[in-house]
């Protein structure tokens, strides 16, 4: 190789290499929360989606009606705006019952029930436990 390719070479490997270790830093240091999605929400004016996500087990979610729900959680819990960003299939998938992991902002407002802007959302497997 000449030394133009193989600076070339280096600048994108280096490059590369910077990007996926702040990939790694901003997922170890981002705050999560771990729950239940209690209720998937979509604004049909904005377009936009949110999640109320509960501390409880799939099956208590998935055993109850809606007004159950509101009446054990009324006022407990995040709902969590997620991002426009975050791919359409991916929020189609979003289900009541469902257990996930939410990176986001770490701050919380403080209502009833709380509310927060959700970075990312993945959804938590049994075995991970």
């Amino acid at each position: 190789m000449n030394k133009k390719t193989m600076r070339v070479f280096i600048i994108l490997t280096t490059s590369l290499g910077l990007l996926l270790f702040a990939a790694f830093i901003a997922f170890t240091i981002i705050p999560t929360h771990t729950g239940v999605i209690a209720e998937v929400q979509h604004n049909e004016e904005t377009g936009g989606h949110s999640i109320w996500v509960v501390q409880g087990s799939s099956a208590d979610i998935n055993n109850k009606s809606e007004e159950e729900l509101t009446e054990q959680y009324e006022y407990q819990g995040i709902l969590f705006d997620l991002p426009s960003y975050l791919p359409d299939r991916m929020k189609k998938d979003l289900s009541p019952g469902q257990e996930v992991k939410i990176y986001f902002s770490g701050s919380v407002q403080a209502s009833a029930p709380g509310g927060g802007k959700a970075y990312w959302v993945a959804a938590v497997n049994k075995e991970e436990k």
